[in-house]
Order: C-alpha cells, then structure tokens, then sequence
C-alpha cells in the first residue's frame, strides 16, 4: 500500500484525502513541482515511486479495469 501521497495544494478534497492508510502530502501548485518533491521523498527514503498515469502497468490495469466495466454493461458500448 502507499506510503505516501504527494497531492498539490490546489487539489479537491478527494484527491488528497488518506486512502488505506498513506501519508497525504499537500506540496507546490504545479505538477512539476509535486512531481520533484514526490521523486526527492522518494529517492531519501528508499522508496519505488509509481507514476500515477504514466506507467504501463498503471495503464494496462486502467485498461482492464474498463474493459470489465463494460464487460458487465455492455449497454454503455455505443
């Protein structure tokens, strides 16, 4: 599970609240900026940091999650 949740702090309230335990981070206003804070804590801490959106496996499961959903509802497929 995460350790950490880096979020920027003009973010809504559901992007940062905590989620199976993880520390919410709220840093910077701008993506780049959260992005050089969440790769800093994570190279001090000793961690794996995973892209949220930009990484194949992350992808993949987004993928495969809607391909489910519209397995159950195929109703949605236009």
């Amino acid at each position: 599970m995460a350790k950490d949740k880096v979020c920027d702090r003009r973010a809504h309230l559901c992007r940062y609240q905590s989620h199976f335990g993880a520390t919410v981070i709220l840093h910077g206003e701008i993506l780049v900026v959260v992005d050089a804070e969440v790769r800093r804590i994570a190279a001090e801490q000793g961690l794996t940091f995973i892209h949220p959106y930009d990484d194949a496996k992350v992808i993949a499961g987004q993928g495969t999650c809607a391909k489910e959903v519209l397995e159950d509802y195929p109703s949605w497929i236009p």
